[in-house]
């Protein structure tokens, strides 16, 4: 069960996120590499290597360089 909740994350279409924050689709699923990173480290070739290989899994790779505000799934 551990092994999995490491490998699940959750992205809420609807809460208390400010979508005008000026931030990429690359950077949010790379925030997920802090853990492993470090805070103030920049990310790893590993790092960077692994999420592009989830954006291609889940077909986002095109969308990396989008603002988080201009997804889909953008409520205003």
């Amino acid at each position: 069960m551990k092994q999995q909740l490491n490998s699940v994350a959750y992205v809420p279409q609807r809460s208390q996120i400010d979508w005008d924050y000026p931030i990429t689709v690359w950077n949010v699923v790379l925030m997920a590499r802090t853990v492993h990173t470090g805070w103030f480290r920049e990310p790893s070739r590993s790092s960077q290597e692994i999420v592009k290989d989830a954006l291609v899994r889940v077909g986002m790779l095109e969308l990396r360089s989008r603002q988080i505000g201009e997804l889909s799934g953008y409520l205003s």
